[in-house]
């Protein structure tokens, strides 16, 4: 039987490998010998597993110009995948992505508000479930899972759900002993798997920092440079709900009065709305009336849309970011929102000329699809393949 630091070894000469041939694809056994300084035998040995497992694919014969031609190898994306979701107020979303990041199927369920993590979690494993089904992938065919929920995550991988804690780790385990997933899960908060998200496959492009802004329950930024996140103390970087804006000083969730999230957050918007005579239910309700002249409903959401871009120029006075990338729900309203939210980011900001203000409306599956591409960010997925191949 092999000793384990043999194990170890072959282990990682196999994500070298893997992680050269991702890097340049084509490359034959006889180029990774040299490029991995290991001999031919065990580069054969390994790729022979690899390509067994269908995790490396033969592209065919490279050109030569004599003898027998040397045969080129790729990563193939589709051996596994990686799965993502997302759990927020009203619904949850999944997302399904190769390993390429490139995104193969999505689900969503709208859900009930205030239920207890026993039921919460059945209906996970439920729509994950139905979702992996819908694509047929072998149970073994997983090598991430992300999870996004409403920030800051605390330490302990605590969200806040409702009012409601969710404990995360406790989730993630239900999810893969259920599933029999064979993963390590990621956890973020849904902003930062939206930026993820964006600054991955939507919107975002190379600045030197960008920030994205997700309208949701709260008002909450994530900071990106160089498509890195900017997590600050205690993850907390970002937390722009929580500034004081000036206005009407309503009193905020958190214990303060006159928080961007009390006039923005999408409830704290119902919530107004309802106190002001409109009929209506939820967010969506808002925005449609907003959107066919409803005069409250318009004010309601002028108000909110001054505080965000309050809170954004205060972002950006301060980091000066290449770009500013809103997304979340508020950003159907459309010019119910944007024309007093540039008005306010114009009068409170002095350097918006210099940052390119983006608009998203990828915003209907970013959270999950982020939470598929958080596994993928680093090579540690690989080893996971390299366990799955036999190489080990």
């Amino acid at each position: 039987m092999p000793s384990p630091s043999f194990l170890e070894m072959r282990n990682r000469n196999a994500i070298n490998i893997l992680m050269a041939v991702r890097e340049s694809p084509g490359m034959s056994r006889a180029e990774l010998s040299k490029v991995c300084d290991l001999a031919k035998s065990t580069v054969s040995s390994i790729v022979d597993q690899l390509t067994g497992a269908n995790i490396l694919t033969e592209s065919g014969p490279k050109p030569s110009v004599s003898g027998r031609r040397a045969v080129g190898l790729v990563f193939n994306p589709t051996c596994r995948f990686s799965i993502g979701m997302s759990i927020d107020n009203d619904r949850i979303e999944c997302a399904l992505s190769d390993l390429d990041g490139e995104l193969v199927a999505t689900r969503r369920k709208r859900i009930q508000r205030n239920l207890d993590s026993d039921a919460l979690a059945s209906m996970a494993v439920q729509e994950l479930g139905k979702l992996l089904a819908s694509k047929s992938p072998a149970a073994k065919g997983f090598v991430g899972l992300g999870i996004a929920a409403p920030g800051p995550i605390t330490p302990s991988l605590l969200s806040n759900l409702n009012g409601i804690p969710l404990n995360l780790e406790k989730l993630a385990k239900h999810l893969i002993e259920r599933l029999s997933l064979n993963c390590r899960p990621v956890f973020d908060s849904n902003t930062n798997m939206a930026a993820i998200a964006e600054c991955r496959r939507g919107k975002g492009s190379e600045g030197e920092i960008t920030v994205v802004v997700r309208l949701g329950t709260e008002v909450r930024a994530a900071v990106m440079k160089d498509r890195e996140l900017l997590r600050g103390c205690q993850g907390l970087a970002g937390n722009i709900g929580h500034i004081v804006a000036p206005g009407k000083a309503l009193d905020c969730n958190c214990g303060r009065s006159g928080c961007i999230n009390a006039v923005a957050g999408t409830d704290s918007i119902v919530a107004i709305c309802k106190a002001l005579g409109v009929e209506i239910q939820q967010i969506d309700d808002v925005i449609a009336a907003a959107k066919a002249g409803e005069t409250r409903c318009r004010k309601t959401l002028d108000v909110a849309a001054t505080a965000i871009g309050y809170g954004i120029a205060c972002a950006v006075n301060i980091i000066a970011p290449a770009e500013v990338i809103i997304t979340g729900k508020l950003v159907e309203a459309g010019g119910c929102m944007q024309a007093p939210m540039e008005a306010a980011l114009r009068g409170y900001c002095s350097i918006l000329n210099g940052c390119n203000l983006v608009y998203s409306f990828e915003d209907h599956y970013s959270e999950a699809v982020g939470a598929s591409l958080a596994p993928l960010l680093n090579s540690s997925f690989l080893a996971s393949l390299v366990s799955v191949s036999g190489t080990t």
